[in-house]
């Protein structure tokens, strides 16, 4: 897999990635500095809505699809191989065998089922649950007509194995598995997005390329995946996000270089190269 896809936050840039007058940071790049929005995310994939969340959530987590950046087109990710049955009623998924969360705790096809069923608890009312309604099941029981969670089509027969069973036909199924709210969440997390908050040093603990190694008023700091299953193939050691919405500032500090990315508060006729902009 292309490292790029890696990467795939860095999709929807206000600003480019790259200053073309002052980048000071040596080649390879150690660390991808970039202003998304001034407010912490909500680590719940369950929960969170916004575009910022995503950026941010895509990289921490991850499901049975991710977009490729180039063309968002759905690019296996938990997902090693799938079939689909000729009437498009039955989808089974192969986990890889090598799937970890950041700890080195398997991700199975059992965590995978878990965190979508969890998703659909009405009770949680997540904003892209309804996403899943092809799936037999998923629209009685996120509404509450339907109480018991195993009348949804989501079956986990082994730990490689998942199964989606449907009413209709999706073709567009991988497209929505992509999102972010379809990833794959911690065991011991998943009841998380059924809290009124989150107390400050809260830590996702993650599925994605990246893990969150600090949090501050002013910065969030990410540091590539160690147990992840493509690590191999994660250009960048690390990501800094820094949050704040004073765009004359965040606009010299980029025009310095020492942002290389601006998809959050910026003044635009003073970035140094028109060409930057997107």
């Amino acid at each position: 897999m292309s490292k790029a896809r890696r990467i795939a936050f860095v999709i929807l840039a206000a600003v480019s990635a790259a200053s073309l007058f002052a980048d000071t940071q040596p080649y390879p790049q150690s660390e991808f500095v970039a202003n998304l929005s001034a407010s912490l995310p909500d680590w719940r994939p369950h929960k969170a809505y916004n575009a910022d969340e995503a950026q941010i959530l895509s990289s921490v987590y991850e499901g049975l699809f991710v977009y490729d950046p180039y063309n968002l087109d759905p690019v296996p990710a938990l997902a090693e191989s799938w079939t689909v049955s000729k009437d498009g009623l039955l989808w089974t998924f192969k986990i890889r065998k090598n799937a970890k969360f950041e700890n080195g705790d398997p991700i199975t096809a059992s965590v995978m089922r878990n965190s979508l069923i969890a998703l659909l608890n009405p009770a949680i009312a997540a904003p892209y649950a309804s996403l899943l309604d092809p799936v037999k099941g998923v629209a009685s029981y996120r509404s509450g007509a339907e109480t018991n969670p195993e009348t949804v089509g989501i079956e986990a027969p082994d730990d490689a194995t998942l199964i989606m069973r449907l009413d209709t036909p999706a073709e567009h199924l991988p497209k929505i598995l992509c999102h972010h709210a379809f990833s794959a969440i911690h065991p011991s997390q998943i009841a998380d997005a059924l809290k009124d908050n989150l107390s400050p040093d809260y830590r996702p603990i993650a599925s994605g390329a990246f893990s969150v190694k600090s949090v501050s008023p002013d910065a969030i700091a990410l540091e590539k995946n160690a147990q992840y299953w493509d690590s191999a193939n994660v250009a960048l050691p690390s990501v800094k996000l820094i949050l704040e919405d004073d765009g004359l500032d965040l606009t010299a500090r980029y025009n310095r270089g020492e942002i290389q990315w601006l998809a959050g508060a910026s003044i635009m006729n003073k970035v140094l190269g028109s060409a930057a902009i997107h």
